[in-house]
């Protein structure tokens, strides 16, 4: 299908689904997929990686266009050169078909990275000019201890009890109104899908 799907003629990535599963001590295996080609159409690449790198394919021609992965990254290095992908006007091709599977665990490097990722992810902002998506995400980060306040466990108690819809988005804007009020829904869900 891969070898099908590009033309080594021109700059193209091929970006499918992926399923991922996560191997839990606490829960065992839990298993999700991606949506390349709606998340392709709603997000921004310079707010969110919404692409599942086991399941990007690309030429030689591609690769020479856009240059070598930047080796002094080591958690975000395929987002920034997605991004310079883009920049360099490569042309994406989302598919619906699942091209890998994708096995995390509770040590996989993403999930342990800590300060260091965090930190390399508000660079990538910063050097792609997102000085906004460097500051609402590292509010994000500080904020995220709201979601374990007793005023947050009231608001999705009551949620509850009212039936009325309560997403992660919607709690921070009630939480923190005046750090959130004036960003985008999308973008706000993009940048705290990173944080988390």
């Amino acid at each position: 299908f891969v070898a099908t799907s590009l033309d080594i003629q021109k700059n193209m990535i091929l970006a499918g689904n992926c399923i991922h599963y996560l191997e839990s001590n606490s829960q065992g295996v839990i298993v999700e997929g991606c949506r390349t080609v709606q998340n392709f159409e709603a997000f921004d690449l310079l707010d969110i990686d919404y692409l599942s790198q086991p399941s990007t394919f690309w030429t030689r021609k591609v690769w020479n266009h856009v240059g070598i992965l930047n080796e002094q990254l080591h958690y975000v290095f395929d987002w920034e050169w997605f991004i310079r992908a883009q920049q360099a006007e490569v042309l994406f091709i989302p598919v619906v078909n699942t091209l890998s599977l994708y096995r995390e665990h509770e040590t996989h490097k993403s999930a342990i990275g800590g300060e260091a990722r965090h930190n390399e992810i508000i660079n990538l902002y910063m050097h792609f000019d997102q000085l906004e998506n460097a500051i609402v995400y590292k509010s994000l980060l500080e904020d995220i201890k709201l979601f374990h306040s007793k005023r947050a466990g009231l608001l999705r108690y009551l949620s509850k009890v009212f039936r009325f819809k309560l997403s992660n988005i919607r709690l921070l804007k009630i939480l923190a109104p005046r750090k959130y009020s004036n960003i985008s829904k999308l973008k706000l869900r993009s940048l705290f899908y990173v944080a988390n």
